[in-house]
């Protein structure tokens, strides 16, 4: 299984039981708070599980066309929108001014995870998740962050900038991982 085109994240066995509830949602039959009580009782936290929900919630809300989510507000306690829009795998272009035939051909894809956006409020939060640990033993010290996380990341938000769009000048970055016991 590969999800906004990176290896697999969740086992075969969560997958397929997924996947029977993106079929039954489908159907447009069930209660979607049953599907979603189903969904938390049965997988453990993941990406894919997280954007399965919001596909339920969003269910009734035409897609965008461009494969990148849809439109929702983030709802804090009090019930009043903070309009925050949620992309899903965007692709990110690499800002090159002048480059060969087949520099395209070997240049790595970057699609982030998930991108919140919020026009009014000026901001822009790239969000990166891995289910895996994000340290790793250090050359001189018993644990380091993993420096291809953190320069990933960098890129994501670097390239971006001075390309005429105020987001991503000022644009901020999270990465996002799942406590693991050692």
């Amino acid at each position: 299984m590969s999800t906004f085109g990176k290896r697999e994240t969740i086992g075969g066995h969560a997958q397929a039981l997924l996947d029977a509830i993106r079929a039954r949602f489908g159907q447009g039959v069930e209660d979607k708070e049953a599907l979603i009580t189903e969904i938390d009782q049965q997988l453990g936290d993941s990406v894919e599980k997280v954007l399965l929900i919001k596909a339920i919630l969003d269910g009734d809300q035409p897609d965008d066309g461009k494969g990148q989510g849809r439109c929702c507000f983030l709802t804090p306690m009090s019930g009043r929108p903070l309009g925050w829009h949620v992309r899903c795998g965007a692709t990110l272009h690499w800002q090159i001014s002048s480059k060969t035939a087949l520099i395209d051909d070997i240049l790595p894809a970057m699609r982030t995870d998930v991108v919140l956006e919020h026009g009014g409020a000026g901001r822009r939060i790239v969000i990166d998740t891995k289910f895996t640990s994000i340290v790793t033993t250090g050359w001189y010290r018993e644990q380091s962050l993993r420096s291809g996380y953190i320069y990933q990341m960098y890129a994501y938000l670097r390239s971006q900038v001075g390309c005429g769009d105020p987001l991503a000048d000022s644009a901020s970055g999270l990465l996002l991982h799942p406590p693991l016991e050692r």
